[in-house]
């Protein structure tokens, strides 16, 4: 899908939400992008069939990847014109929708894989008329004229995003792959398992995501306060660092009631997957920030530079040690990120993480992640040791949150 959609649908997220654009100008040259992507892909699709392991399902998955350019498309434009709600409830009913289609097509009907392509298909259309229906895209299209060069500063915005969308899809699978094939399925399982607990850290950095690419771009329009975008990060900090320690600190426990007996070697290894998941992040944070600046040739650079590195690292550490060799990958290719971005990011916009508590609080999570991870003994008092380490380290970051949230409170009764 990148390559066909030239992830447009990020594009008309940040320019929707430009003063000097006309949203709904920007509406008709993603959904035209999305056009010509279609027609790219309908004919295309011969050749992926050639592919004899997906040849049977050929165009199922070429009428996914059309439905979700424009489902993107449109979605992202209901954010940035502040229609969060039917964008809420459009995302609620196609999750209901593919559940329903899933129980019918493959526990009633016996469909299989096609029953399960169909009702992702079934699913993804629903995001696709539905913003046409309530979200008002068809009187913003009447009203739309084309502007090729404003199709062509949005091509250039999002054109490098393609090499950053799969070097996303290497970070996140190649580990995967690779330990299965090099170690087995067992161990696969083992990973699979340590992974599930960090999601809950990535659910929560989507949503944020989500929130902060709008927030970044209106303030960067306006004020373009650098003391703004420095508390958000050291509240996100605040927030997600504490939140590892703690997962940390209760993950032995939690995983043996959590998972079954044959994985309950998996608890050592969720950890440092925890502490990746937090510096994926900050990360995520300065790749917001990207959008704002309309810098996405240094957000593909960044996440590819960070994709290198998590290869190469998987590739040599696990013939060698397993499992902790993909771990290993995942993390230090995330501090990669992490760091490369901090540095850049400040060469456009002086955003402060916190100085020293911010390379202290990041050194006391690794620290602790390693020792829960390979100590034998109990470590709930050194954990809450560094518990209080840590919030006294940031005790002025959460006391002006905790004041911020008073006074938020004080003011709305």
């Amino acid at each position: 899908m990148p390559f066909v959609s030239l992830v447009v649908f990020d594009a008309v997220q940040r320019f929707a939400l430009s003063k000097d654009e006309r949203s709904q100008d920007v509406l008709l040259c993603g959904l035209l992008t999305c056009c010509v992507g279609s027609l790219i892909t309908f004919v295309i699709t011969p050749l992926i069939g050639m592919y004899s392991a997906i040849s049977e399902w050929k165009w199922f998955l070429s009428v996914f990847v059309v439905l979700s350019m424009f489902a993107n498309v449109e979605k992202n434009y209901l954010k940035a014109k502040d229609q969060n709600v039917l964008f809420s409830v459009l995302s609620i009913i196609q999750t209901a929708v593919l559940a329903t289609c899933n129980i019918v097509f493959l526990c009633l009907g016996g469909m299989g894989v096609s029953g399960y392509l169909l009702s992702t298909c079934i699913a993804c259309s629903v995001p696709v008329f539905g913003s046409f229906a309530f979200g008002g895209l068809v009187s913003d299209l009447r009203n739309a004229e084309f502007d090729i060069e404003l199709l062509k500063r949005m091509l250039t915005f999002s054109a490098p995003l393609i090499l950053n969308n799969v070097s996303w899809w290497a970070i996140h699978s190649f580990d995967k792959v690779f330990l299965e094939r090099i170690i087995g399925a067992a161990a696969l399982g083992l990973y699979t398992v340590a992974t599930k607990m960090p999601s809950l850290v990535n659910v929560m950095t989507s949503i944020f995501s989500q929130a902060w690419g709008i927030s970044s771009v209106r303030e960067y329009e306006s004020s373009n306060d650098a003391d703004y975008y420095s508390s958000v990060l050291q509240v996100l900090v605040l927030i997600v660092y504490g939140f590892t320690i703690l997962l940390v600190s209760l993950i032995r426990p939690f995983m043996a009631v959590y998972v079954g007996r044959d994985f309950a070697d998996a608890w050592r290894y969720v950890p440092l997957l925890l502490v990746a998941a937090a510096f994926y992040s900050v990360g995520s944070y300065y790749g917001s920030m990207y959008g704002a600046l309309k810098k996405s040739v240094n957000n593909m650079i960044t996440t590819f530079v960070s994709a290198a590195v998590c290869i190469v690292i998987t590739v040599v550490s696990v013939p060698r040690v397993g499992v902790w060799g993909a771990i290993a990958g995942t993390l230090i290719s995330y501090a990669v990120l992490m760091v490369s971005r901090f540095f850049d990011v400040r060469r456009f916009i002086s955003v402060d993480a916190g100085g020293w508590r911010f390379a202290a609080s990041t050194m006391i999570i690794t620290v602790h992640a390693i020792i829960v991870s390979t100590a034998n003994a109990d470590t709930l008092v050194l954990s809450a040791v560094l518990i209080a380490g840590f919030l006294l380290l940031n005790y002025r970051t959460l006391q002006s949150m905790i004041r911020h949230f008073g006074h938020n409170q004080i003011v709305r009764r």
